[in-house]
């Protein structure tokens, strides 16, 4: 089987995100050792065959299941209006549709096929772990920005040594988000 080993995780997260929902997270050609890791150089459209021992390329499960590249995030939320002020207003998403009668919207992102939903429930609990990631060229400029809209964040800004910089924080109910841009 051809793999693609990158030397930090958030690289292959990124891949494999980007090949789940067929976008280019990342240059055509990925050399892990660049990245940090030991394996050889694969392009995405490597990455989404596989190959057996016998030399047999077969299609991966996603082409099997008739997987189409879009990927819609659902969030639940407890005030559709302020939930949606804060996405359109606060982050710059795009209202896509709303349906008042399921109390539920859709978010522009400005990435093909990448939706955030927006549910109604009684009592939202956040999202628990999981975080959504919004990739910037300038961190510390787009953290600046968001905390003169009144955004607070978790603490500072964390640096990890050529890999990433990440500043976290939440809407209005609870739902983690995250910048992430280049380390300086």
């Amino acid at each position: 089987m051809r793999r693609i080993a990158v030397g930090h995780h958030w690289m292959s997260s990124m891949l494999m995100i980007a090949m789940f929902a067929g976008l280019p997270a990342v240059p055509a050609e990925v050399n892990a050792e660049e990245q940090g890791g030991t394996e050889t150089t694969a392009t995405a459209a490597e990455a989404s065959t596989t190959t057996t021992e016998t030399g047999t390329t077969t299609t991966d499960a996603r082409d099997e299941l008739g997987l189409q590249p879009v990927l819609l995030v659902q969030l639940a939320v407890a005030d559709l209006d302020r939930s949606i002020a804060f996405y359109q207003d606060v982050l710059g998403f795009e209202l896509e549709s709303r349906t008042d009668a399921i109390q539920w919207a859709r978010m522009k992102l400005g990435i093909a096929g990448v939706t955030i939903g927006l549910g109604v429930q009684p009592e939202p609990k956040g999202s628990g772990t999981v975080s959504l990631n919004l990739g910037v060229g300038n961190l510390e400029r787009a953290r600046a920005t968001l905390e003169a809209r009144g955004v607070t964040f978790d603490g500072p800004t964390i640096h990890i040594p050529g890999v990433v910089s990440l500043a976290d924080f939440h809407d209005p109910d609870g739902n983690k988000l995250r910048l992430a841009g280049p380390h300086d």
